[in-house]
């Protein structure tokens, strides 16, 4: 079984939601900076309960530790230079496809159960709508947004729950 990046996940958590909760009539490619921060912080705290639940599935060891919604000025710092280095790529519409793409993929949580952190890359349509583009992988790199997920999974402990839960099973 092939374990996904846990930084990786966490980077789309903040950008997917259930589906009722994301307001898809947002143009990312019209906001300014300012804007574009807001609506990327209210598309990243609608998602964060759901998506986490690939998370919270493993495992009740591991729903516990599942962060809450991690917001400060880094974040808000990450967002701008997200919005910055992709206005300035010309890519900043792969951030409508991306949050699109989050709806589809919290269906399809939604109408699989099963699906969890440990089997999810069993589902080829799931790791599809749950990758971001290139580009938008690259300025959330760059702009420090993976470390910062990835920081507050370890901060609340996720990361060790899920190793220590991984370990546990029958490879």
């Amino acid at each position: 079984m092939r374990l996904l990046s846990l930084a990786a996940l966490a980077t789309c958590a903040a950008t997917m939601s259930t589906a009722q909760e994301i307001d898809t009539s947002v143009d990312f490619t019209t906001l300014n900076r300012g804007a574009f921060v807001s609506e990327a912080r209210n598309l990243a705290e609608a998602s964060w309960v759901g998506s986490m639940e690939i998370f919270s599935r493993i495992d009740p060891s591991v729903a516990e530790k599942v962060p809450d919604f991690p917001w400060n000025p880094e974040f808000e710092t990450a967002y701008g230079c997200i919005h910055d280095d992709m206005t300035a790529a010309g890519t900043i519409a792969d951030y409508n496809s991306m949050r699109d793409a989050s709806v589809t993929f919290m269906a399809f949580l939604e109408n699989n159960p099963e699906v969890t952190l440990l089997n999810i890359d069993q589902y080829d349509e799931a790791i599809e709508l749950m990758t971001p583009s290139e580009t938008t992988i690259s300025a959330m790199q760059r702009c420090g947004l993976m470390r910062l997920n990835q920081q507050a999974m370890i901060d609340s402990g996720l990361m060790q729950a899920v190793t220590q839960f991984y370990a546990t099973q029958p490879q």
